[in-house]
């Protein structure tokens, strides 16, 4: 049987409600938020290609945005990327500023 998508589609609807309700929040706040989500689905799933997990949201957030929440959690080791797959790794990381 295929992979659980739910908390994918799940994501691709938070976001998009997340960009209806955050009109007076700050920039750095809405990519805080869609980090935390995006960071909550990779770690439910455990390990996702990066192309699969951007279908199901590019109409909440542009590529260049998502590649960057990507790096930052490369960055700070709650996952890895390797082929383009994401794998959890299971550590806390502080939220992006």
């Amino acid at each position: 049987m295929g992979r659980n998508f739910l908390p994918a589609i799940l994501l691709s609807l938070r976001i998009t409600v997340l960009q209806r309700n955050c009109k007076e929040n700050s920039m750095n706040s809405y990519t805080k938020m869609k980090l935390d989500v995006i960071k909550s689905v990779i770690e439910e799933l455990k390990e996702v290609p990066s192309g699969e997990l951007y279908a199901f949201i590019c109409g909440g957030i542009d590529i260049s945005e998502y590649t960057e929440i990507i790096d930052f959690l490369v960055a700070q080791g709650s996952i890895s990327s390797k082929n383009y797959l994401l794998s959890w790794k299971g550590n806390t990381i502080c939220s992006k500023n």
